[in-house]
């Protein structure tokens, strides 16, 4: 689904979103993952795909001082000495409406609750495979909806029990053995959330 999808559509819906968010609960706390179309740059940085005048436009806005006669491997090592921090469409879009964008590390699954439903759905339809793309279509359909809203309040705990984890870990707390994240018995395994959802 990645490639039918990108920033231009994100950002539409996340401005929908952020417009009832500030509406209905005020001031809120988005996580995004690393998507690319979560991360659209309104201030890119040059690359070597750029072509020599563009760089040195980027410069001369910047008031950044080159030689005429400089090639253009030259131009990039000016522009990574003046890098700067990367300004991104979504966390722009969420300050307008006074809400806080805040991306999860990469390769971090398990601090995205969304995936933990992904992961829910997906076993349910592995157990009934379909045979035609109409038949997945309705099974797809037919996970989600049996989705509650329970699971998403234990999937969301689960994360958070990751995040807790992690956040010990980088303040150097002393953590005990069964605190660890990979075999947490406290919160719900996936297991336990696909079988609740059978009831």
């Amino acid at each position: 689904y990645h490639g039918n999808f990108n920033a231009v559509q994100f950002e539409d819906w996340l401005r929908k979103l952020c417009t009832t968010l500030a509406r209905t609960h005020g001031p809120c706390i988005i996580h995004l993952d690393g998507a690319k179309y979560h991360k659209r740059q309104l201030n890119p940085q040059p690359t070597t795909k750029w072509l020599k005048a563009d760089i040195q436009t980027w410069l001369m806005q910047r008031r950044i001082r080159f030689t005429s006669t400089a090639v253009k491997a030259v131009l990039l090592e000016i522009t990574k000495a003046h890098r700067e921090p990367a300004h991104y469409a979504c966390v722009q879009i969420a300050a307008e409406y006074d809400h806080r964008v805040l991306y999860t590390p990469p390769y971090h699954p398990e601090l995205q609750p969304i995936e933990i439903i992904w992961a829910v759905a997906k076993n349910r339809i592995a157990v009934d495979l379909a045979e035609t793309m109409d038949e997945l279509g309705q099974k797809i359909a037919a996970s989600f909806s049996r989705v509650t809203s329970n699971t998403w309040v234990k999937a969301l705990r689960k994360a958070q029990g990751c995040e807790d984890f992690y956040m010990a870990m980088a303040d150097g707390e002393a953590l005990a053995e069964d605190d660890a994240v990979e075999g947490d018995q406290d919160g719900p395994q996936l297991d336990e959330l696909v079988g609740e959802e059978e009831q």
